[in-house]
């Protein structure tokens, strides 16, 4: 059994996505929140487990209260009390609820080109 490109688990988690969640961002979001996502999912899981999460905001310097992640997760039906899994279509809704106001949105661009520059400096060692 081979293993999976980079581009094409980046596909595969898009594809994932119901069409009616797909139309409500852009192509550019949809392969921006995919390739974070591979980024997160350290095991490729498929999933994020919430210590990816925590590692992943605390990584970025983004600092996000235990109630702020429990209130995101409670918006997805879920808690911090067990070891969940998230998957990509509740990981678009987090960083979807993340985004909504201003501030909170030009960080998370920030962070995103953040992270895209840092892959392409990894990449050009």
């Amino acid at each position: 059994m081979s293993a999976t490109t980079r581009d094409e688990q980046i596909e595969n988690l898009i594809a994932s996505l119901p069409i009616h969640v797909r139309e409500n961002y852009s192509n550019e979001s949809l392969e921006q929140f995919a390739d974070l996502f591979a980024d997160i999912d350290v095991d490729s899981s498929q999933s994020i487990s919430v210590k990816e999460l925590k590692d992943c905001f605390k990584s970025l310097e983004i600092t996000i209260a235990k109630d702020e992640l429990r209130a995101l997760f409670q918006n997805l039906g879920t808690s911090l009390e067990n070891d969940i899994e998230i998957e990509f279509l509740a990981f678009c809704g987090i960083l979807k609820e993340l985004s909504k106001d201003t501030k909170s949105r030009q960080r998370f661009r920030d962070n995103i080109k953040h992270i895209l520059a840092n892959k392409k400096r990894k990449s050009l060692q």
